[in-house]
């Protein structure tokens, strides 16, 4: 349901001739493999490939080249950051989290980096770490129904997900060791990200999708 207070329009997109907002899945399934971005996988799931761009790749780490790194860092596997585009990348990090940070509390929540999950009689567990530390793997638990594995938001009324999802890593990823998630590889509404499928289903979209 759109909400018209937060159209595409106060976000600046004006005088498109067309703008798809807010889809459901299955019509977001239609536009991906109609466009040749995505296909349907054994399960359910939709799989992309975003070619050369796959998130966090190692050539993308710089480091700043100053007096002190010039001559104790091996610069021919490192990319190399001016001290002048470092100072504007961290100023521009810095707008971006005291935004977050700042707005945010004056309307009386608290923006935290953190995986949620909430039991039946809905107490709320919350689950801190950096990047990669087993947020996701901690939150998934069977018997608890999951808000999100990265970024939430504590209000009066509750704790709430900023990412509406769920973002979990499949390297090593199995039934056994981790069950939940995995399933969800099977399952309607899953893009897998950049990860080799042995049984890809070819399909024909039609012009309308009958959900």
């Amino acid at each position: 349901m759109r909400n018209g207070a937060f159209g595409a329009d106060k976000f600046g997109f004006d005088g498109l001739s067309a703008v798809r907002w807010n889809l459901v899945e299955p019509h977001l399934y239609e536009y991906a493999i109609s466009a040749g971005e995505a296909q349907l996988a054994c399960g359910g799931a939709l799989a992309a490939d975003t070619g050369v761009h796959t998130g966090r790749s190692p050539k993308d780490k710089f480091i700043v080249r100053d007096a002190q790194t010039e001559r104790t860092v091996w610069w021919e596997n490192n990319g190399a950051l001016t001290p002048a585009a470092f100072k504007q990348l961290h100023d521009d990090f810095l707008a971006h989290a005291k935004a977050l940070n700042y707005y945010l509390p004056a309307e009386s929540v608290m923006p935290m980096h953190c995986s949620a999950n909430v039991g039946s009689n809905g107490n709320v567990a919350l689950f801190f770490g950096l990047s990669g530390t087993g947020k996701t793997t901690l939150s998934a638990d069977p018997t608890r129904t999951l808000l999100g594995d990265d970024e939430h938001g504590w209000a009066p009324q509750g704790i709430f997900n900023f990412e509406g999802g769920c973002y979990a890593k499949t390297i090593k990823l199995s039934a056994e060791a981790e069950p939940e998630i995995y399933a969800t590889t099977q399952r309607f509404g899953t893009v897998l990200e950049n990860v080799a499928c042995g049984s890809i289903t070819p399909l024909s979209v039609p012009a309308t999708l009958a959900v």
